[in-house]
């Protein structure tokens, strides 16, 4: 009974959901994603495994380090942010029964895994030398500081909803937040957390760092981004960590304020669920893409600051009065 138990916990976080899986249904996620782009502006597109293909292609190729580089650094930082992410996706519960770090899953430690890759970039280029590269440092830096502020006020409000009622205890962990709504339906029919459930999907693109709030990150910027020192397996390790974490940022999402149970049998709940990780990419990122063209770095900076940080606000005063 034990080695069972064992064999599936070890499924869980090598195969299913773990590392294989949450490995190729990112990189179908973002070729999926790309797919409907293309198709909501009446264009073919690539296939919805493309994301793969250049996987594949990048990780064949030699990896070339800037001479001025700090290699250690350099090479270290995008592989600790794609290990990151993959740690951040073990909080994330799928199954019922599994919390592989249930216990100590505190969300100031998921914010920050949530915010490394970004932070890892910045690392990797300040260690790369490359004298071109001062100018999307610096917009990273700012994009970074812009959405990490109503991100942290979307949890706070999240947190004391769901502690709402707790004389002398006040629970820290995405698990409470997952056996909460377990309990009393999802948070997305409070009121106070519609606010905040908006504010978490228009913050989805610049988490992603996708258009328009890739002006840091993309190959028609200037000096090609921020990922352009990057090559081979280096580069394909970037590009993983970025389909991971489309995965991860809508499976947190859905954790926050859409948890249910419609079935005793997980196979199913787990379908549920990823299925309305695509809904939740298709609306935050394929529409907003759409619908938007490029924009200043400006333009984005006000963008965050006015619109989700007011909504996490909101949300948070609806909350202080238990609505």
């Amino acid at each position: 009974m034990i080695f069972i138990e064992t064999l599936k916990f070890i499924i869980y976080i090598l195969i299913f959901p773990g590392v294989i899986f949450i490995s190729l249904f990112g990189f179908i996620l973002e070729g999926l994603e790309e797919k409907v782009y293309m198709r909501m502006q009446q264009r073919i597109g690539s296939s919805i495994l493309q994301p793969i293909y250049d996987f594949i292609k990048f990780s064949s190729k030699g990896i070339t380090i800037p001479p001025c580089a700090f290699k250690s650094i350099f090479f270290i930082a995008p592989i600790l942010s794609m290990f990151t992410s993959l740690l951040l996706q073990m909080y994330i519960p799928i199954f019922s029964k599994y919390f592989i770090f249930g216990d100590s899953s505190d969300i100031i430690f998921i914010l920050i895994l949530m915010l490394f890759p970004i932070i890892s970039l910045i690392f990797a280029q300040v260690a790369s030398g490359n004298r071109f590269s001062g100018l999307n440092i610096s917009r990273a830096i700012v994009m970074l500081v812009s959405f990490s502020l109503p991100l942290v006020i979307i949890f706070t409000s999240v947190i004391c909803k769901v502690n709402q009622g707790n004389e002398g205890k006040f629970f820290l962990t995405l698990k409470f937040v997952y056996e909460y709504q377990i309990q009393n339906g999802p948070l997305i029919k409070k009121l106070s957390m519609i606010p905040a459930a908006l504010s978490y999907l228009l913050l989805i693109p610049a988490i992603l760092r996708v258009s328009p709030f890739d002006m840091y990150d993309s190959n028609n910027e200037m000096f090609g981004g921020i990922s352009s020192s990057f090559s081979g397996l280096l580069l394909g390790v970037v590009k993983f960590t970025k389909a991971v974490n489309f995965v991860i940022i809508s499976s947190i999402f859905i954790t926050l304020f859409f948890t249910f149970k419609v079935s005793s049998f997980d196979i199913i709940n787990i379908i549920i669920f990823y299925i309305l990780d695509i809904v939740v990419i298709v609306i935050s990122v394929s529409f907003v893409k759409t619908i938007t063209t490029r924009v200043r770095i400006e333009q984005a900076v006000s963008f965050l600051i006015k619109i989700p940080t007011i909504l996490s606000v909101i949300s948070l005063i609806l909350v202080y009065f238990k609505l």
